[in-house]
């Protein structure tokens, strides 16, 4: 009986043994098959997430794009604002010179002209030393207009001065 025993209890501890090395085996395989599909389902996720924040990046990125094209856009048209500025106050200060020469040069040479006529009436024997000095007046007084004109906007000799100025 003894031996029975023996045996009886052998074989329980091996059926047991074999029973925990299957039981194991299967608890083994089933966390690795959890564990696999848990390690799918977190990548199927992680993949989500970055395609998602792929296509956000995207955006900001296009966002960002169309607001330096804007930005260089408006720069660009300040700069011609800036340019059209600079040329309006150019052509500005040219008229006003030229307004100026015409005014004061004109008047003056004008006075001078009619002075040395009145001199050669009043002084006929002086006309033949006068003459020079009328011609050279009279082309001072061409020169000086010419000038004034030169120096006036260029927009004048297409237009009439309200529409130059605009």
């Amino acid at each position: 009986e003894k031996d029975t025993l023996n045996a009886a209890f052998i074989e329980n501890s091996e059926r047991a043994e074999r029973e925990i090395k299957e039981r194991a085996a299967q608890f083994a395989a089933e966390y690795e098959a959890r564990k696999a599909e848990l390690e799918r389902i977190l990548n199927e996720r992680l993949s989500e997430q970055e395609a998602v924040l792929k296509l956000e990046g995207n955006k900001i990125m296009e966002e960002s794009r169309l607001k330096a094209e804007q930005l260089a856009a408006a720069h660009a048209e300040i700069q011609a604002q800036q340019a059209l500025l600079a040329d309006q106050a150019v052509s500005l200060e040219r008229l006003r010179i030229a307004r100026e020469l015409h005014d004061q040069m004109g008047q003056l040479l004008t006075a001078l002209k009619l002075g040395l006529e009145s001199l050669g009436r009043a002084e006929p024997d002086r006309v033949d030393r006068l003459a020079p000095l009328l011609d050279l007046t009279r082309r001072l007084g061409r020169d000086m207009h010419r000038i004034a004109w030169e120096l006036g906007p260029a927009a004048l000799e297409e237009f009439d001065l309200p529409a130059a100025l605009d």
